[in-house]
């Protein structure tokens, strides 16, 4: 089951792919100084960067490593020609702040889930980028040498399992309930854990109705939550708040007196829209959660 997620765009295997690119171009223009970037062949630029992740894959086994593309340029002088040579060190120096970047997001998600690194018994490194050296040293320097696992094929382990995932027909399911904190906080379940989430034009559909125990201050609240940790849901255990909407009331009213409705729609796209309405005065908030924890009922388990 999923408890914590954090991903970030900026540090994927295709921005090492770019600032290779950049940096050969730059050695280009500094033996050739004259080059007519313009005059790039059709095609080529795919060439080039296709070229920079044969290049970076290649570094991850060897210190040093050299890339040459023919007729880049459409001239007739050796300029036409991309040929560089780059070790292992000037490409770790090159992309050391993306690395960086990259391990504090894994420090941050492991303090967002409230988990300490030593309480991890088992890392699985997937992807092609976790077969560098600094990556895979900063991810030892994490979890240790024995609670670290880096199969062989990190690379396409996420598409196997997928491909798995499949063929079993499994379905994502709500790791999680999705409540509402009550009076005496209490939380009410709404959408409980273990509900298959919909596919493609499906959505799950719950609706509440409650009543404004309070309404002195002019508003109604309504908390909506999650368990901390997936199967303790018990009246004193933690919650991690989704979304709190505070809807206008009457305040001159009596406790008990304004219906309010409470409707959950969890759509196609995973997002759980949230909407409140006063019945006696048509006032009404609405909010989304984008982060539902969600797993996978996998074959055979119960």
């Amino acid at each position: 089951m999923q408890i914590a997620n954090l991903g970030d765009t900026e540090v994927g295997g295709d921005a090492f792919d770019l600032r290779l690119r950049n940096l050969i171009r730059r050695k280009h223009e500094e033996n050739f100084p004259n080059s007519d970037w313009s005059l790039v062949q059709p095609n080529a630029d795919a060439r080039l960067l296709q070229a920079c992740e044969d290049l970076k894959i290649g570094l991850s086994e060897h210190s040093k490593r050299t890339l040459f593309i023919s007729d880049y340029l459409a001239t007739p002088g050796p300029e036409k020609d991309i040929y560089a040579e780059i070790s292992r060190v000037e490409f770790e120096e090159l992309v050391r702040d993306l690395i960086i970047k990259g391990i504090e997001n894994i420090r941050n998600l492991l303090e967002i889930a409230g988990i300490n690194r030593e309480a991890i018994e088992f890392c699985l490194a997937t992807g092609g980028m976790v077969a560098m050296p600094a990556i895979r040293g900063s991810l030892r320097e994490i979890f240790g040498m024995n609670r670290l696992k880096m199969p062989e094929s990190a690379a396409t382990l996420i598409s196997e399992g997928a491909a798995w995932i499949a063929h079993d027909e499994s379905k994502l399911q709500t790791a999680k309930a999705l409540e509402i904190l009550n009076t005496g906080n209490t939380f009410v379940e709404i959408i409980p854990a273990g509900v298959n989430l919909p596919l493609a034009e499906e959505s799950i559909e719950k609706n509440v109705d409650m009543y404004c125990v309070d309404p002195t201050d002019g508003y109604a609240k309504f908390l909506f939550a999650r368990p901390k940790w997936p199967g303790k849901n018990a009246h004193g255990d933690e919650r991690i708040p989704y979304s709190l909407l505070m809807l206008n009331v009457d305040s001159k009213n009596k406790p008990f007196f304004e219906k309010l409705h409470v409707k959950v729609r969890i759509n196609e796209n995973l997002i759980a829209e949230i909407r409140v309405l006063s019945s006696k005065s048509g006032e009404k908030k609405e909010a989304q959660i984008h982060d539902l924890e969600f797993g996978l009922k996998l074959r055979g388990s119960d």
